[in-house]
Parts: C-alpha cells; structure tokens; sequence
C-alpha cells in the first residue's frame, strides 16, 4: 500500500511539476528578450544612457507582475539583485563606465543562468527519477 502511495505521490508532483515548466517555457522568453538589451555589446556600448537601463528595469519590473509567480526561489534573488544593481547606477546617476556597469552585466548572467536552470528543472527531476528505479 506504502509502494502504491508513494507512486500516486511522485506521479503528481511529476504532472505539477511539468505544469510549472510549461507555465515557465511560456513566461521566461520575454524576460530574455529585456535583459538582451544588457548584453555586452550594447550594455558597455558609448550610446547606452541611464534611460536605456531605466527602460529595461522598468520592463523587467512589469513582467514580473504578471509571471514572478513562476520563479524559483534563486530566480526572486538573482532578479531582485538585477534590478539593485541597474537601480544603483541609475538612481545615483552613476558615470556609464565599464567599471560601474560590471555589477549589471554580471547581474544580469546570473539571472539567465537562474532561468536556464529553472527550465532544467524537468530534466533534472527525469534523471532523480530513474537513478532511484
């Protein structure tokens, strides 16, 4: 009886788990389109403006509203540290140097790399699956 439970158990977190990583293979997109414009070659770019990072932060903040309930607890922090970071060089109007905007662009990889994980998360749970077989 045990052994039958504990199937239904893990069938069910496999089904909610594959709805969260739909729900995430349908919401993170965007988010990866916002932060391209913080990629290297327009983030240290001699044209980007305090306006340009304030854009983004304020497209990544209404995303956020409607698809944060998705995120692992490591993408909330690596999002929130996101937008510290471009809020610290926006809001003390910064210099736009290479130095200054390090901070953000490594931001920035970690949320992504947050994300990606989070969209590893079905394989991972897969691989958990058949080593306990």
């Amino acid at each position: 009886m045990r052994v039958e439970i504990r199937k239904v158990e893990i069938e069910l977190k496999r089904r909610l788990t594959e709805k969260l990583y739909d729900k995430r293979l349908d919401t993170y997109p965007p988010a990866f389109e916002i932060t391209d414009g913080l990629r290297g070659e327009h983030l240290f770019a001699p044209s980007i403006t305090h306006q340009h990072l304030e854009d983004i932060r304020y497209r990544l903040l209404e995303w956020h509203k409607k698809n944060g309930i998705v995120f692992s607890d490591e993408s909330i922090e690596t999002y929130a540290a996101l937008r510290r970071a471009i809020a610290k060089v926006t809001k003390n109007n910064e210099a736009l140097t290479e130095e200054n905007l390090k901070p953000v662009w490594a931001a920035k990889n970690n949320f992504r790399a947050s994300m990606r994980r989070d969209l590893n998360l079905l394989y991972v749970e897969e691989r958990e699956k058949n080593i306990k077989r």
